[in-house]
């Protein structure tokens, strides 16, 4: 994730071995959908887009079940509370751009690091950026949880 401009390292979130699915992707044709002011406790900062990073949105977009699901969630929390939105649907481009960038930041904490090393380590924080079933990115879909 970057914060003003600069990286920070997200918290790792940890895998219990052997609780990979086997994952089959398929077309779906639901539609991506903008998320806005449409909610009184969802809340939209699109933070690619404040930070600058080339090709990111102004808007964010949800594909519309993970959008239901949202605003289910939203109608669940205490009456006090909201939620914060600060991505849904990437571009390939911006998620190269964090992709490198996590990459970078990687190696140069890292210096002893070989490429396979910098590789499996950059994609602990950030999905590979591809559009092939093999590896797609959560976030190019609209549908990241």
């Amino acid at each position: 994730m970057m914060m003003l401009g600069k990286l920070v390292r997200p918290i790792e979130v940890l895998k219990i071995a052997n609780s990979q699915p086997s994952l089959s992707l398929q077309e779906n044709r639901e539609p991506l959908r903008q998320v806005g002011a449409y909610h009184p406790r969802i809340f939209v900062e699109p933070i690619y887009y404040l930070q600058r990073i080339p090709h990111s949105l102004k808007s964010l977009y949800l594909r519309e079940g993970a959008y239901e699901r949202l605003i289910q969630a939203a109608l669940l929390l205490p009456e006090n509370y909201s939620l914060i939105l600060y991505d849904g649907y990437r571009s390939l481009q911006v998620q190269q751009f964090l992709f490198t960038q996590f990459s970078k930041q990687i190696k140069s904490q890292n210096p002893n690091f070989t490429e396979q090393q910098i590789l499996q380590e950059t994609r602990k924080y950030v999905a590979f950026p591809s559009l092939g079933n093999e590896h797609l990115a959560p976030h190019l879909t609209g549908g990241s949880h």
